[in-house]
């Protein structure tokens, strides 16, 4: 009898437990936009900032990127043609490919973690976000 109380005591202990976990974590790479300006903007800054970041990658470096599959294509149609163009969009895909590395999703996280807290932006991601604000009051003014 008194293993059936020990044994129902600590099921409900550790229901109790696995219940109380934190399972709302989910990994930065699985966040969309709309998750990072819910749950880290707090004010124009911030969400400059996640706009910088996004906008960089989407537009920027996914095109960039994309020019190198249709220089491969067109290289098995026409050797020579596709060999010149492939010196020109290899340095593209090279640089899409340093811009995904430098305004991926963890690195964005981090940086308005910190923001939150200490209400600090390194120099180069404030002045791009001032610069996106500015923009953006440009357009309020007409």
């Amino acid at each position: 009898m008194l293993k059936i109380i020990l044994f129902a005591l600590f099921s409900q202990f550790s229901l109790s437990f696995y219940c109380q976990s934190d399972t709302s974590f989910i990994k930065p790479r699985n966040l969309s936009f709309n998750d990072f300006m819910a749950n880290y903007s707090i004010n124009d800054t911030s969400a400059a900032v996640i706009e910088l970041f996004f906008d960089k990658k989407g537009n920027n470096a996914y095109t960039e990127m994309a020019f190198l599959p249709i220089t491969t294509a067109l290289f098995l149609i026409s050797p020579t043609i596709g060999l010149g163009l492939s010196v020109i969009s290899v340095p593209f895909f090279i640089h899409g490919t340093f811009v995904l590395l430098k305004y991926n999703k963890k690195k964005l996280k981090r940086i308005l973690v910190d923001y939150k807290t200490d209400n600090y932006l390194p120099k180069n991601i404030r002045k791009k976000a001032n610069k996106i604000i500015y923009y953006y009051s440009l357009q309020d003014d007409y």
